[in-house]
């Protein structure tokens, strides 16, 4: 396929011509209709009620490989809603599967994290009664969701307290043992922000229960279907193992 091309006259992007189907809906003359294997599919998990014709090539191409475990690489552009037409196929891929799929929505911006986790809300308020709802857990570095007071000290000295502290079982919001707030957190999407601050506050039984949100981020992610995180959580090989030995401990 191939890297777009640069016409050095004006400097834009020359892209392939099979990449022109991801136009802004308002460039499009028509309506796209989803096919997969020359059969119609209506999404299950659409944020809106219509969609940019723009939007549904790139659910169908998506969806089209994710189930045959592929990748796909999309160039669209900005107002095609590309956030909600990844969740989209993916959630249909992920459910038409035999086997448990977990979702990895990869981002180092703090507005997109917000961007999935307001999407998943318009999807979930648009499933019908009886139909499951989409569980989502966001999650960022560990020294940005502490509560305690090491939080504010230089990250590789807050790396080597938060150890001794959990360790010796002397940091009391990582020691609450909170179910309660493990299925809030599943019953329905929280921004990191909005975690932490549920997190600090939570009451159970009439009594205050300051929890660590980084640890009941990774003990409800288990039974998420949307993980949304940096990508270091996952790429970077010291951190993922960190996040391993944390989760299966």
């Amino acid at each position: 396929m191939g890297a777009p091309r640069i016409d050095r006259a004006d400097r834009l992007p020359m892209l392939p011509s099979h990449w022109e189907k991801y136009q802004p809906y308002w460039a499009a003359e028509s309506p796209v209709k989803l096919m997969v294997a020359d059969e119609p599919r209506i999404p299950g998990y659409l944020a809106h009620e219509e969609l940019r014709p723009g939007q549904a090539e790139m659910i169908d191409d998506a969806y089209d490989v994710l189930v045959n475990k592929g990748s796909h690489l999309a160039c669209a552009p900005t107002g095609i809603g590309k956030t909600a037409a990844a969740l989209s196929a993916g959630l249909d891929a992920a459910f038409s599967s035999n086997e448990k799929r977990t979702i990895f929505f990869l981002t180092g911006r703090q507005a997109q994290h917000r961007i999935v986790v307001e999407t998943v809300r318009s999807i979930n308020k648009r499933r019908k009664e009886g139909q499951s709802k989409v569980k989502l857990v966001d999650i960022v570095g560990q020294q940005s969701m502490c509560i305690d007071d090491i939080r504010k000290e230089f990250s590789s000295i807050f790396s080597r307290l938060c150890a001794d502290k959990r360790k010796n079982r002397h940091c009391r919001p990582y020691t609450q043992e909170v179910e309660g707030l493990r299925l809030k957190v599943l019953q329905e999407p929280l921004h990191v922000n909005e975690l932490i601050q549920v997190s600090k506050s939570f009451n159970e039984e009439g009594k205050s229960k300051a929890t660590c949100p980084w640890k009941v981020a990774r003990e409800s992610a288990s039974g998420a279907d949307i993980i949304v995180c940096d990508y270091n959580h996952l790429f970077h090989e010291r951190v993922h193992k960190i996040e391993r030995s944390h989760h299966h401990s």
